[in-house]
């Protein structure tokens, strides 16, 4: 049993060692190759298998198509809006004007006259009114005396191409107020009965006007105005008011115009007139006014204005629905021989609510038989408005006539007037 032991080990021994042989023979092959190529101990060993070609990208799928919108329903057409009526404005306006006058031309003379008045204009869309009345009364030496009125009643309408109409009482101005202005200076003012269409806008303006200065008189007036609106640098206003009688057979034409405007710290205002009139057969009468003025108003913290200018009037012009206040100063010295008025305005307002104006009038009639010089006037008044709708003025009109052994007329001025 030993011997058998020996033995297999033995030969267990010779195959492991013979399998280590054969082991290195096949790792050292590829160094002991022949001329044909093949190796030395791989001759029953099949040949190694071709690699597999690589698969072929699949193809990219194609895009899917993009899906047809629906058409959306027809949207149901919304409901037209219920109509709306237009809404109503009021605005309200009341004045009240108290002044106390004396003068040296009747020492014994002085006079207070009070100015009241309220108004109200309304609007509904393109429809508008309005309805004003104004209360006058005057207390002095000579006892006292006053009127209640209707100053304005009128309606009209106003469409958004600048097209207007309006019927009834009223007040108007024009330019600088030549031949027609409110007035504002006089306890009754300046209204009128009449039927006006006008159509203004951005660049142009005309208006036409038909005046009844009675009702139940002979008298028709026809007014017509229009010209270029250019700006702050001009406006033109050409001018024809036509008067007739039919009763007196008297005529009188007035055609002109005004042109305004300013650049700056200057402005100007020109304006010239002729007048024609006829009665009947007669041979036709012609006057004539110009004016021209110019200021300068410099920037400055007192705000001061220096201007002056002419006024030439003939004889017997007749300003018609207009002013004199405005052009030959407060105590209306237009002499009947015609005038030619040289005109300095200066003023200037040291605080915000206050304000001070000085207006000197030298009155010449080049045409006049005796005096040249008519005289000299002064018009100096200081307004305070301590509270925005409320005026309080003192004034001094002084007037220095030109003839020999005339004594001046002074006339003091204190006012109160409110505008609400």
């Amino acid at each position: 049993m030993q011997t058998l032991r020996v033995l297999l080990s033995t030969m267990l021994m010779i195959m492991l060692a013979h399998g280590a042989a054969l082991a290195d023979n096949h790792e050292g092959g590829d160094e002991t190759t022949d001329d044909s190529g093949d190796s030395g101990d791989s001759g029953d060993e099949a040949p190694a298998p071709e690699p597999a070609p690589e698969p072929e990208p699949a193809p990219e799928p194609a895009p899917e198509p993009e899906p047809v919108a629906e058409p959306e329903p027809a949207a149901e057409p919304e409901p037209a809006p219920a109509p709306v009526a237009p809404a109503m404005s009021l605005k309200l306006d009341a004045r009240e004007r108290a002044r106390f006058t004396i003068s040296s031309a009747a020492p014994d003379s002085w006079a207070i006259e009070n100015l009241a008045g309220a108004g109200v204009t309304a609007g509904m869309g393109p429809v508008f009114g309005r309805v004003a009345i104004r209360d006058t009364r005057t207390w002095g030496a000579d006892g006292a005396d006053g009127s209640f009125r209707v100053q304005q009643a009128y309606a009209g309408f106003s469409l958004d191409n600048g097209f207007s109409l309006a019927v009834g009482r009223m007040e108007a101005t024009w330019a600088n107020g030549r031949l027609l202005s409110e007035r504002p200076f006089t306890a009754e003012g300046n209204p009128f009965d009449a039927v006006t269409v006008w159509f203004a806008n951005d660049k142009v303006e005309a208006q036409l006007v038909y005046i009844k200065p009675s009702l139940s008189g002979s008298q028709h007036h026809i007014v017509l105005r229009g010209g270029p609106r250019l700006g702050d640098a001009l406006n033109l206003d050409i001018q024809a008011f036509i008067v007739a009688d039919t009763d007196t057979e008297f005529t009188l034409a007035t055609i002109g115009a005004n042109a305004s405007g300013n650049k700056g710290i200057f402005g100007y205002e020109v304006d010239g007139f002729v007048q024609i009139g006829k009665t009947g057969d007669a041979d036709p009468n012609t006057e004539w006014v110009l004016g021209v003025r110019a200021g300068v108003n410099p920037e400055h913290k007192i705000k001061p204005h220096i201007g002056g200018g002419i006024d030439v009037v003939s004889a017997g012009f007749n300003n018609l629905y207009g002013e004199n206040h405005g052009f030959y100063g407060h105590l209306d010295r237009v002499v009947g021989q015609g005038l030619l008025d040289g005109i300095v305005n200066i003023g200037l307002s040291p605080y915000d609510a206050m304000r001070l104006d000085v207006g000197l009038h030298f009155f010449v009639s080049p045409w006049a038989e005796d005096d040249t010089f008519q005289g000299f006037e002064a018009d100096i008044e200081a307004t305070w408005s301590p509270w925005a709708p409320m005026d309080l003025t003192l004034g001094a009109w002084i007037f220095v006539p030109g003839g020999e052994g005339l004594d001046p007329e002074v006339a003091i001025l204190a006012q109160t007037e409110f505008n609400f």
